[in-house]
């Protein structure tokens, strides 16, 4: 039991204390596992911190105070590691920009740059002006920003990297920079009403209320296990489909090892799946004949009119084949 307690309070309450557990949702139990790699304990400990976590939340879906667990969609491996692997779909993208368009432009930016770089939700609190070039073509990421007791240059050396912007991101961020009345370029990108940096737990919160105002006009998606990391998800997908070679998209991602980007950041949706397996099937010359539907007496000759092997009836009809 004390063990229990005092993972909760130095390592569970600092991220998700003071959030409603009923609004708690993967990408908070993602920070969770990013804070725990910045504090110098061992990775089974780290194991046993989520698997606690893990237990409260299905007691308190157990008791009924919460409908579902957030682990349900964050897998934890032996060594700790998080795996979130929501994409979201085209029709899903185009609601959920267009609501944020009209709902907060700033954070409608915010969205485009996760979706269109491939960063991570940390790196986009940590943009600085001056991590732009002179053309504000590129990004320079070099630090990475969760939470006011956590602040780092990035979450490995691997992570320090120039990014590209698509023309879009280009031009909506020298508006932006001339809408702010050309800050100090020490300033933080993304500052609240308060004037200090936006952290991934406000990225959280602004993205709750935004897919709350999505199901309102589109009830029919599912966002419920959306969140701002699945544009992370998306981007290395999307990429992929478009041919960009995997040790692009690794690089982009600011990934240690191609094996990290193939195993964690990929996914082949369900007609990219059909479309593989129909091309398979086309190029073999397997006898696969569709046949015409049969009838009852057909299907049971067909299917239940079977000759053990070795038999000398299955050798004849074999020969004679």
């Amino acid at each position: 039991i004390n063990q229990i307690v005092l993972a909760f309070k130095n390592h569970i309450s600092p991220i998700i204390g003071e959030i409603l557990i009923c609004e708690i949702n993967a990408n908070d139990i993602i920070n969770l596992m990013n804070s725990l790699d910045t504090k110098d304990i061992s990775e089974t400990y780290k194991v046993t911190v989520l698997r606690h976590t893990k237990a409260m939340f299905k007691f308190a879906t157990e008791e009924g105070v919460i409908k579902k667990s957030p682990f349900l969609y964050v897998k934890i491996s032996d060594t700790g590691s998080t795996k979130c692997r929501r994409i979201l779909t085209n029709t899903e993208i185009e609601h959920l920009f267009t609501i944020a368009r009209t709902t907060d432009y700033q954070f409608y930016l915010m969205l485009c740059t996760l979706f269109f770089t491939g960063i991570r939700v940390g790196e986009l609190c940590g943009l600085k002006w001056n991590d732009f070039n002179e053309d504000f073509s590129s990004i320079r990421i070099d630090e990475s920003l969760t939470n006011k007791k956590f602040e780092n240059t990035t979450k490995t050396r691997y992570s320090m990297r120039v990014v590209l912007l698509t023309e879009f991101l280009k031009y909506e961020y020298i508006e932006f920079y001339r809408y702010k009345n050309q800050p100090n370029i020490n300033e933080y990108v993304y500052l609240n009403r308060r004037g200090t940096p936006f952290e991934t737990q406000h990225i959280d919160s602004k993205f709750r209320y935004l897919k709350t105002c999505v199901s309102q006009y589109y009830p029919d998606d599912d966002f419920s296990d959306i969140t701002p990391h699945c544009l992370r998800h998306t981007f290395a997908t999307q990429g992929l489909k478009a041919g960009v070679s995997i040790k692009e998209i690794q690089e982009l991602l600011g990934h240690a090892s191609a094996t990290t980007t193939l195993q964690i950041y990929t996914h082949v949706d369900y007609i990219e799946k059909q479309r593989s397996i129909s091309l398979i099937e086309s190029n073999t010359n397997a006898p696969i004949k569709r046949e015409a539907d049969s009838n009852d007496k057909q299907l049971k000759e067909k299917w239940f009119n079977t000759t053990r092997y070795g038999s000398r009836k299955n050798v004849k009809m074999l020969n004679n084949a």
